[in-house]
């Protein structure tokens, strides 16, 4: 999926990075958007990857 994403997104400005939701470090007020296909239904504890995913928000 990932190598689909870069072949038809070739913008400079967008970041792929390929790891766990759990382990990925999330930046605080960083972000505009946060997106999540197809992932969110596996975790075990979804109130805390929330939690990190509104913190990346940019203030």
């Amino acid at each position: 999926m990932i190598q689909e994403a870069k072949k038809r997104n070739t913008e400079k400005q967008i970041e792929y990075r390929v790891c766990g939701i759990e382990e990925y470090k999330y930046p605080e007020n960083i972000w505009d958007c946060a997106i999540s296909n197809l992932a969110l239904h596996y975790i075990e504890n979804i109130e805390m990857i929330f939690q990190k995913v509104y913190r990346t928000g940019a203030m």
